[in-house]
């Protein structure tokens, strides 16, 4: 249950982040993988994949994409 309400959290601070942070949905996609709430995961983490390009960090970046690239292969 703890994983689901940090899912919802992070999902909730999109809402309110003005910067659209990527971090956000790879961070929420993460608590919803804990909580096992697949469908909720999968959009997380394409919606991550979508925004990934905000982030400045390159190599931040590139180890985050292939991470979420490689949990999107198990859903």
């Amino acid at each position: 249950m703890e994983y689901e309400n940090a899912g919802h959290a992070f999902a909730q601070c999109i809402e309110y982040d003005d910067e659209d942070d990527p971090h956000n949905y790879y961070n929420a996609a993460q608590m919803y993988i804990g909580a096992k709430m697949k469908p909720q995961a999968k959009l997380y983490l394409q919606m991550f994949l979508a925004k990934a390009d905000k982030l400045k960090d390159e190599k931040e970046k590139a180890k985050l994409t292939a991470k979420v690239k490689e949990q999107l292969k198990g859903k």
